[in-house]
């Protein structure tokens, strides 16, 4: 699972030579080199000048690039930022923005977020700096999960008041919408009714969408390709039914120009 540190000499740019990192004047060299070679994060160690000395096998799985590819390259080459800034006539790097949203790129060209330390150590070449770079995208995923609970659950609370000021259900109708919209900060929302006709009555709606709504000409008849849409779905099933890639969905189809007009993507 070790890879020599020692053999990491070569610059991937230019044909410069790079010094490896088995010449810098570490202690206990071997034992660092097993303890970053088995970190379940991509550690990456940057030379004075900012350019990447040695990744560990992390680094390659994570971004899929070969180590040859990564050696010699400035630390932007992963984290498109300006993270890094040299001080003027000094071989030194400092780290700034730490704290920030940070986007790390693979070499597919798809991002990912990450978090940043760094740990910095001296040498006879000056100070390098070791980076541990954590993906966050599950812990990102689930932050914003939370914050959409809580957007749900402070929507419901005041739509409870919405209800008690309504004199009839027309206006009960118009009073949650505005409350999803206005309040819960939804991108719009709407209240329909079945006709006789198998088609889906606008009773009231809040939010940008709101004016087109007619034009979405939803149908119950599952004959009509306008009849297998989420609502139509929901009103013949008898269920709730969730989209939340609307723009891909097969039974969105038919309302994806509208959708895509107003940014609707749930």
């Amino acid at each position: 699972m070790t890879t020599p540190i020692s053999t990491l000499a070569e610059v991937a740019r230019g044909g410069r030579s790079a010094q490896p990192l088995a010449d810098v004047d570490l202690p206990n060299l071997s034992t660092l080199r097993e303890l970053i070679e088995l970190s379940p994060n991509s550690v990456v160690a940057i030379d004075p000048t900012g350019i990447i000395r040695y990744v560990n096998n992390h680094v390659l799985a994570a971004h899929g690039y070969e180590r040859n590819e990564l050696i010699g390259r400035r630390i932007e080459f992963l984290v498109p930022s300006k993270l890094f800034i040299l001080h003027a006539g000094q071989p030194a790097i400092r780290p700034i923005g730490i704290g920030l949203d940070l986007e790390a790129k693979r070499k597919d060209g798809s991002e990912f977020p990450v978090q940043l330390a760094f740990t910095p150590f001296a040498t006879k070449s000056g100070t390098w700096l070791f980076a541990v770079l954590v993906d966050v995208t599950a812990a990102r995923a689930a932050d914003s999960r939370i914050q959409q609970l809580s957007r749900v659950c402070f929507t419901l609370a005041q739509a409870n008041d919405a209800m008690g000021d309504a004199a009839d259900a027309t206006q009960l109708f118009h009073n949650l919408c505005e409350v999803i919209v206005e309040r819960g900060g939804f991108l719009g929302a709407w209240v329909g009714q079945l006709n006789e006709l198998g088609e889906v009555r606008v009773l009231a709606a809040a939010g940008p969408p709101a004016d087109e709504l007619v034009l979405f000409q939803i149908r119950l008849n599952a004959g009509k390709t306008r009849g297998h849409g989420p609502t139509a779905i929901a009103l013949r099933e008898g269920r709730s039914y969730f989209c939340t890639k609307f723009m891909t969905d097969p039974v969105t189809l038919p309302w994806r120009k509208q959708a895509s007009k107003y940014g609707i993507h749930s």
